[in-house]
């Protein structure tokens, strides 16, 4: 009785996963239906373990994409990348190269874990789930404490109360655009020790903003498309976005940072 039960709700969620476009009021209904499905798979105590331990990408049970799989996540597509690129097993990829190279330029607010954190919470539910200015709080409370711990936990425990409070309305995503924004400001406060809307003046930094923001943003947009619907709106909007349009999201972001001198005091 028990298997079939669990063959019958794994085929349930292999067919919702692959339903063509829908409406925007049976994409909410299938996301309530998606959320449950998870909350009662992450509930079953062999098969939620079973779950959480082959889903590199999170999202079983209330999951959502945890920090230490986020940074797992960059860390698996930047080896691809550099594979992809003719690299030999064990060179860094760009990303990572580009952390590194953060890390040193920034010293100990720039470290790798900072640097994952801001694209973390931009990418994965800030400035939708989770309000933007609590990011922004977050990260000017992390570049005085270093207690990253505590930060990741805050954001997770928002994050899910959100999701929580949802019931059977759409999930909210912020657009890519948004997303950009808010790494660039949140790396830009935390690693560069800016001002709200003060500009990135030096060259390689806007060339490290360059290299870090992207693949987060493909990360998120990942992450988002197996938490929802195929047919939602917020999936559409991220389908078939490339690097370049990525970057130009990026640049966008740091060329306006003085018009969001206050945005996030509101």
């Amino acid at each position: 009785m028990f298997s079939r039960c669990l063959s019958l709700f794994l085929s349930l969620s292999l067919i919702i996963h692959h339903l063509p476009p829908l409406s925007p009021f049976t994409c909410s209904l299938l996301d309530a239906a998606r959320r449950l499905g998870r909350t009662i798979q992450g509930g079953l105590p062999v098969v939620g373990l079973l779950s959480r331990l082959t889903a590199t990408g999170g999202g079983v049970g209330w999951d959502e994409l945890a920090y230490p799989e986020f940074c797992r996540a960059l860390a698996d597509a930047d080896s691809a990348a550099a594979a992809a690129g003719g690299a030999s097993p064990g060179t860094a990829g760009p990303f990572a190269t580009a952390l590194a190279a953060w890390a040193t330029r920034h010293g100990r607010v720039g470290q790798a874990r900072n640097v994952n954190l801001c694209l973390w919470m931009a990418t994965t539910g800030g400035g939708g789930l989770v309000p933007a200015r609590d990011v922004m709080r977050s990260c000017r409370r992390l570049a005085v404490t270093q207690d990253l711990e505590i930060e990741v936990e805050r954001f997770a425990q928002a994050r899910a109360a959100s999701l929580g409070a949802l019931k059977f309305g759409p999930r909210p995503a912020a657009s890519l655009a948004v997303q950009a924004a808010l790494a660039v400001d949140s790396l830009s406060i935390l690693t560069l020790g800016l001002a709200d809307g003060a500009p990135v003046t030096d060259e390689a930094d806007v060339s490290g903003l360059n290299q870090l923001v992207p693949p987060a943003l493909a990360q998120g947009a990942a992450a988002l498309a197996r938490a929802v619907p195929a047919g939602s709106a917020s999936v559409a909007a991220t389908a078939g976005v490339s690097r370049a349009d990525l970057e130009r999201l990026v640049g966008a972001a740091v060329a306006s940072r003085s018009e969001r001198a206050t945005v996030y005091s509101e």
